[in-house]
């Protein structure tokens, strides 16, 4: 309509590489285009949907709000330093969040300034696991390592833009609020779990 707007947003992303390993001077003094890891591999996969929605109050306020939400899978092929087997590493992330604002402008002293507050809240969970397997062209095996992740952000803030001609000046205060959580279901290599837990406002 004429005084509100939405608009959609799609982001999408997938690649597959190779990792042909790191080359000793030996080797790439004797061939700098032979491969030691052709097996090894990168995959990764990353869809991001969004929605915006802007309102148009009066002639001097608007209101914008932003929400989003996607995944990410990072999936790796690497065999060991000697070749016996390969290491098969998933990191997956899975977010959201949501951008609330609201935009006014006024006057004064012959000028229009702009005052801008809102808040964000976000939150992801980024499971990681290892599997092992002896078939250096293998894409599962066995567990070795599980660890979940976990964030939660969240922020308030303020400021205004006093123009003056051509001379801008912004004071601008924000107030968030970390929390990180991790921990280990898993881990063969340590033959024990931990776990940790860190929040923070700044």
């Amino acid at each position: 309509t004429t005084d509100s707007r939405w608009y959609f947003g799609f982001y999408g992303y997938e690649s597959e590489n190779g990792e042909p390993g790191r080359l000793t001077l030996a080797q790439y003094l004797d061939d700098r285009d032979q491969t030691v890891k052709e097996f090894d591999r990168l995959w990764v996969e990353r869809y991001v949907p969004s929605i915006t929605y802007e309102r148009d109050v009066s002639e001097d306020t608007q209101v914008i709000v932003t929400g989003w939400a996607g995944m990410q899978d990072r999936f790796s092929r690497r065999q060991n330093s000697t070749a016996t087997s390969t290491n098969l590493d998933r990191q997956e992330f899975f977010f959201a969040g949501v951008d609330t604002r609201a935009r006014h402008d006024w006057q004064a002293w012959d000028n229009r300034h702009t005052l801008t507050a809102g808040f964000v809240l976000y939150g992801a969970s980024a499971p990681r696991s290892r599997e092992t397997n002896p078939d250096l062209t293998a894409t599962d095996g066995a567990l070795n390592f599980d660890l979940d992740r976990s964030t939660l952000y969240g922020s308030i803030f303020a400021e205004n833009k006093f123009q003056f001609g051509k001379l801008g000046v912004i004071p601008a205060v924000r107030v968030e609020f970390i929390r990180d959580d991790a921990e280990e279901n898993l881990n063969l290599a340590r033959g024990s779990t931990v776990s940790s837990e860190f929040s923070d406002v700044v």
